[in-house]
């Protein structure tokens, strides 16, 4: 019998004369589990999507989507099957970068703007304006790849259009008529 099973026998025989040792369970999580409520989670990804646990968890689902699509969508390209795959991608950069740009709020604001300027980088009004700019980021962004993705050549197509050769113009031939 193993120490751990010999000590596991013994608890419950000392639980019952009052002298069971503490046995503390620990757990992976210092904080209570996320909670599902969907309005909570919108509040939280628009104005602090860096301090929620369960944006955080979906922020890292977000990454592995983002590395499995890219590849796919330079495989399906050009064809009406990356459709999707390029809204999908027009939704989760934008969506990636928000939460990004937050954590980088939270961790560098108050280091590039510290001591020197009064602790401007931990004003609560420098930090929520930054945010706001954030926010209006990501809207424009989303907006604008929506646009090229559904009235445009797509995502992909544009993307892999930076490395196609630019065709050259013909050169006109003078005539030498009178």
């Amino acid at each position: 019998m193993t120490l751990f099973a010999q000590r596991l026998s013994l608890a419950p025989r000392l639980a019952a004369r009052g002298l069971a040792p503490r046995l503390a369970a620990r757990g992976f999580r210092a904080t209570a589990k996320a909670s599902a409520d969907s309005s909570n989670i919108v509040s939280e990804l628009i104005y602090s999507a860096d301090s929620s646990t369960a944006i955080t968890h979906h922020y890292h689902t977000l990454t592995m989507g983002l590395v499995g699509l890219v590849p796919v969508s330079l495989a399906l390209s050009p064809s009406a099957v990356n459709m999707p795959v390029d809204l999908a991608l027009g939704l989760g950069i934008p969506l990636y970068a928000h939460i990004s740009a937050h954590i980088l709020v939270t961790d560098y604001a108050p280091l590039l703007l510290g001591e020197w300027s009064g602790n401007l980088g931990k004003k609560k009004w420098l930090t929520n304006g930054l945010r706001g700019a954030i926010l209006m980021t990501t809207v424009v962004s989303t907006l604008g790849l929506l646009k090229l993705n559904l009235a445009g050549p797509g995502l992909t197509e544009t993307v892999k259009g930076l490395w196609r050769e630019k065709p050259t113009p013909a050169i006109p031939r003078a005539s030498h008529t009178k």
